[in-house]
């Protein structure tokens, strides 16, 4: 692991004439990070797909490789009028300040094949078949079953997860090089009736104040109708094994 991840996507070209029926060919140019470094010094221009409106799939030539997309008229979320194709379009549009905290990490996909008001599964392995290029972390349970999770590394890795139907991606915490070692911790702040939106604010500003008592840097990592998360990088005085996770937990719950 630790190969650069894709930045920005220059589009070259869009859509040849001579291609057959579906197939939409793109050439990138794709600027590379090293892993660790800054999202904030990411391009913010994403990659405009510029899918065909009557299209219902396509096929993709992102970097040489091809990237098949299926369903693209698919409504998502009826009500707004939303369709797969958009979802795939949004998520190739952030891709650039996505990426850097994808890249490494084992993904769990959680599928909606019927679009968000569907119901959903979740799904470890990658399924087969699958392109050669998608990349894998093969990791060991309790039960000895090896799992070979997906990992997504550049734009065309992204787009092959979410065209399975991943509306929202759920990478571990740990980087595939070591997997015993969550370099995350993740907050969630999820109100239970009676508790109110207003609780989940004031919960979030105490979380933050015990954090930096820690000298470890926060942020608001997604948000939601119902609930606000929040994220910490791992670094001392926690240290990343497991026994200082269950420490700094300790430590934070008594601040």
């Amino acid at each position: 692991m630790g190969r650069p991840v894709s930045g920005a996507p220059d589009i070259r070209a869009l859509s040849s004439p001579n291609a057959h029926a579906g197939r939409i060919l793109m050439s990138l140019r794709v600027e590379s990070r090293p892993r660790g470094a800054s999202p904030s010094a990411r391009a913010d221009n994403g990659a405009a797909l510029a899918l065909l409106p009557d299209a219902d799939s396509a096929v993709l030539d992102i970097g040489g490789r091809d990237v098949r997309l299926t369903n693209l008229r698919k409504p998502f979320w009826l009500e707004r009028g939303i369709t797969k194709g958009d979802l795939l379009q949004y998520y190739a549009s952030v891709a650039p300040a996505l990426l850097p905290h994808l890249a490494d990490r084992p993904m769990v996909m959680k599928r909606y094949p019927n679009g968000a008001a569907g119901e959903c599964f979740f799904m470890k392995r990658a399924p087969q078949p699958r392109p050669s290029w998608i990349e894998t972390c093969s990791i060991t349970h309790g039960s000895g079953n090896v799992i070979a999770f997906p990992v997504v590394q550049d734009l065309a890795s992204l787009l092959w997860v979410v065209n399975l139907g991943c509306i929202d991606l759920n990478p571990w915490y740990a980087r595939c090089d070591d997997v015993d070692r969550p370099d995350f911790l993740h907050f969630d702040l999820d109100p239970v009736p009676p508790a109110t939106f207003d609780a989940v604010r004031s919960t979030a500003l105490v979380l933050r104040d015990a954090l930096a008592a820690l000298h470890m840097p926060s942020a608001r990592k997604a948000s939601t109708s119902t609930c606000r998360s929040s994220a910490a990088p791992r670094k001392k005085p926690c240290g990343r094994s497991p026994s200082s996770l269950r420490c700094c937990l300790q430590v934070i719950i008594r601040i």
